[in-house]
């Protein structure tokens, strides 16, 4: 049986900004492409979730324009 791992995209992949409406603004954080790939050589599942408040307030969209 594979384990999984459930990772909060804002703070913990990606640095948290306070809204971000493009593409342009994600900074992924230094260590995570290198902790994914470790967790992924270990066959867990990697699952990011995240609440998109700015798709809810009307900020921004699935394709990432305003």
């Amino acid at each position: 049986m594979k384990q999984a791992d459930f990772l909060d995209r804002d703070g913990a992949l990606i640095e948290d900004i306070h809204l971000f409406t493009a593409p342009s603004d994600i900074r992924i954080m230094k260590d995570v492409p290198d902790a994914l790939r470790q967790l992924k050589e270990y066959y867990f599942f990697l699952i990011i979730i995240s609440n998109q408040t700015v798709v809810v307030r009307g900020l921004g969209n699935r394709e990432g324009s305003t």
